[in-house]
């Protein structure tokens, strides 16, 4: 779209180029500017822009401003009557300019019918740096929040043009290679136990574009993805159990330091005795244990039977051994009148057993 800005005075020097496609038009006319016209060609010969919709005033300045794409033009100026905008009736002339550059009427609006000049629009200059509009962590854990050890974590990155190069990644304080092209990248890390445990964090730095414009850092994902490294087994305990057992079930608790999947009745290992019922969930357990009568009872809970969240089995419990009560039960009789005792031929107390 044009604008015409009408003057008493020359403008011109106040004219700022506001984008790479701009053009301003500047036309001093003369007293019969009824008879002035331009336009603008293509290098194919495609009429792009042309004007006045109506008749400029004569004997002053107007500026027509035209956004035109990069390209190869051919601008002509045009007087109906053939004898330019200069000198007869007036002092015309006209001037082109466009980024930074200023064309002048080459016959200072002596020109007759007609003139031409040929012009070029080049490619704006890129100076904007790239940007990462994707930024997101996963782990191939079963629950991809979550990493021990041997699984990888993996930083997905998407740009907003294409990179020259690979970018400058880091995972977990550790230099990491990115892979891929044009505008998507992934780099990985896999997790042993010589990671920190905690969060995982992330710079992706020095990421250039074709320009060499430079982006970065980056250190936050885009998607509010995240990622805990939790490698550590969880540990359990057998709590409860009485000092000495008979043949009577009895209850004891298994804790977890923190909450598993994955355990069962069976996973407990009971000596001289069974487990025979179970409850609980998360981090604490109720079994139920029933004695056999042959001997002390052993409890254990062996590793590996359980899993935290991460996948990190739990480590063996210590045992536990309640001895079995193996005093035989007295009788104690007391209070016996002494004829009775002597009618009995015993003396002190009557025990039996």
């Amino acid at each position: 779209m044009r604008t015409i800005f009408v003057a008493l005075v020359a403008i011109f020097a106040s004219v700022t180029v506001v984008s790479a496609e701009t053009v301003f038009l500047r036309i001093e006319t003369d007293a019969l500017s009824n008879e002035t016209s331009w336009q603008f060609e293509t290098a194919g010969g495609v009429t792009v822009a042309s004007g006045p919709d109506t008749d400029y005033p004569g004997e002053t300045t107007v500026t027509e401003t035209l956004d035109l794409d990069p390209g190869d033009y051919t601008f002509t100026m045009l007087d109906s009557f053939g004898d330019g905008i200069c000198c007869d009736v007036g002092n015309g002339t006209w001037f082109l300019s466009f980024q930074g550059t200023t064309i002048t009427s080459p016959s200072n609006g002596e020109f007759g019918l007609s003139e031409s000049v040929d012009f070029t629009i080049a490619e704006p200059a890129d100076t904007t740096p790239p940007t990462a509009t994707t930024a997101s962590l996963a782990s191939d854990n079963a629950d991809p929040t979550l990493a021990t050890n041997n699984d990888i974590v993996t930083l997905d990155m998407v740009f907003d043009e294409p990179l020259a190069g690979a970018p400058t990644v880091s995972i977990l304080g550790q230099a990491v290679i990115a892979t891929g092209s044009g505008t998507s990248w992934t780099a990985s890390l896999l997790i042993s136990g010589a990671t920190a445990e905690g969060p995982v964090g992330f710079s992706i730095s020095d990421f250039e574009d074709a320009a060499g414009n430079t982006g970065g850092p980056v250190s936050a994902t885009t998607d509010g993805s995240s990622i805990t490294v939790d490698a550590t087994a969880p540990t359990v305990a057998i709590s409860g159990a009485p000092a000495q057992v008979t043949s009577d079930p009895f209850d004891v608790t298994v804790t977890f330091s923190e909450a598993v999947s994955g355990f069962e009745l069976a996973d407990m290992s009971v000596g001289n005795g069974s487990a025979t019922g179970i409850s609980g969930s998360g981090d604490t357990y109720t079994v139920e244990i029933t004695p056999d009568g042959n001997g002390d009872v052993t409890l254990d809970v062996a590793a590996a039977v359980a899993q935290d969240a991460a996948g990190n089995d739990n480590e063996a419990a210590t045992g536990v051994l309640i001895p079995v009560d193996t005093v035989p039960p007295t009788l104690v009789i007391s209070g016996v009148p002494d004829a009775l005792r002597s009618c009995l031929g015993v003396g002190g107390n009557l025990r039996a057993a």
